[in-house]
């Protein structure tokens, strides 16, 4: 499960929803999403603000994530007037990405079930058994209560961190879509790189935005 299935092309084509979700999940696939509309004047981001605001029509027929962030938006501002908050917009509850997961989960690009519990626990399980281990060895004495908890805290860190969900065949063709993403197109690149990869025209302003969002929240909690 974990290598490349001989039943798959090792070209496999992935959309850029589905490239956007074997990059960095679900929220890769919200800027995606924003970055569409966006660069299609349907939405202007306001850095300042923290606002996205409605400036072009809703198309009822755009596809992908791009109508679901449609979606949102009319029910965060019923009368399609006035402007929504990045914060509210980028509320991942208010998305469903099932259809990604299980499409990548079916051609095996990605984990599940028990497989992706132990691949992403794999790592922290290890540095506990590790961590125990060298207080046994340094700590003559019976560990007490207060000695368990900074490993216990590393280890719940890194089963946060770690673990894309990828499996090794993942891996493979998500690092051959970007070492070729150098000449690709704008959202192709966001798909891969995020916001880092918003650039030119409006694009800038929907980069600016997230920036000044991400420095809010690091003010906020004091990193």
């Amino acid at each position: 499960m974990l290598l490349q299935p001989s039943s798959l092309s090792s070209t496999l084509q992935l959309d850029d929803d589905h490239l956007a979700y074997l990059s960095f999940g679900p929220t890769r696939v919200l800027e995606l999403g924003l970055a569409s509309l966006v660069q299609q004047g349907v939405l202007r981001a306001d850095p300042n603000s923290r606002e996205l605001v409605l400036i072009g029509p809703m198309d009822e027929a755009m596809p992908g994530i791009a109508q679901q962030v449609l979606t949102v938006y009319r029910q965060l501002a019923p009368n399609g007037s006035g402007a929504v908050t990045y914060a509210k917009i980028v509320d991942l509850y208010r998305y469903n990405s099932y259809s990604q997961r299980y499409f990548l989960q079916s051609k095996k690009l990605l984990l599940k079930g028990l497989a992706k519990s132990i691949a992403q626990w794999s790592g922290p399980i290890a540095f506990l058994l590790i961590t125990f281990v060298i207080l046994g060895l340094f700590r003559p004495h019976v560990p007490s209560l207060l000695d368990f908890i900074p490993p216990c805290l590393g280890g719940i860190c890194l089963g946060i961190a770690e673990g894309s969900g990828r499996t090794i065949w993942g891996e493979s063709v998500l690092e051959r879509y970007q070492s070729a993403s150098s000449h690709a197109d704008p959202l192709h690149r966001i798909a891969l790189r995020g916001s880092a990869a918003m650039s030119g025209g409006r694009l800038d302003d929907l980069r600016r935005l997230i920036e000044n969002v991400e420095a809010d929240s690091a003010t906020a909690c004091g990193c």
